[in-house]
C-alpha cells in the first residue's frame, strides 16, 4: 500500500504524500517512508515505542484502542491522535526531516515522554474484546 501510494505521488507529479494514521499500528508501518510532520509528534512515537517494546504491535495498537496506555508521570489515559504522516518525494520536503533541530526535537520529546501499559485494564478491556466480537483475535496481526 505504501508503495502504491509512493509511485501514485510520483506520476501525479506531487512534492509529498500526507496521511492520518488512525491506529498506532498504521502510524508504525507507515514510518517505513514516512516522516511526522511535527518533531514533538516523532518523539512520542519513539517514546512509545521504547515504553511498550515488550508488546507486539497488535497488542500495543489495542491498548491504546482500549485506554490503557497511561501517562507514567500523571496516570493520565494516553489516547492515539493520528498526527499527520508525510511522505517526502522531492528533496526539498525530504530536507526538513533532516533538518538537525528536527531531530533535536524529536530526541528531547522522546526523553520527556514515558507511558505505561496499564495490565490489569489491559487484560479486563481485551477479555471484555474477545467477548463482544465474537471470533476475533485482537492479539492476531496488526
Amino acid at each position: 500500500m505504501i508503495e502504491l501510494l509512493y509511485r501514485m505521488g510520483l506520476r501525479l507529479r506531487r512534492e509529498a504524500v500526507i496521511a492520518f494514521p488512525a491506529y498506532y499500528h498504521n502510524a508504525v508501518l507507515y514510518r517505513v517512508r514516512f516522516n511526522f510532520v511535527s518533531p514533538e509528534d516523532e518523539g512520542r512515537l519513539r517514546a512509545y515505542r521504547r515504553d511498550l517494546a515488550d508488546l507486539s504491535l497488535a497488542e500495543a495498537s489495542w491498548a491504546f484502542e482500549l485506554g490503557c496506555v497511561r501517562d507514567r508521570e500523571t496516570g493520565a489515559v494516553v489516547h492515539w491522535q493520528g498526527p499527520e504522516l508525510c511522505m517526502p518525494l522531492v528533496g526539498r520536503v525530504a530536507d526538513r526531516f533532516a533538518d538537525p533541530r528536527y531531530e533535536a526535537i524529536a530526541r528531547r520529546t522522546a526523553e520527556a515522554v514515558h507511558v505505561q501499559l496499564d495490565r490489569e485494564r489491559f487484560r479486563a478491556r481485551l477479555a471484555a474484546q474477545l467477548e463482544t466480537e465474537p471470533g476475533s483475535d485482537p492479539s492476531a496481526g496488526a
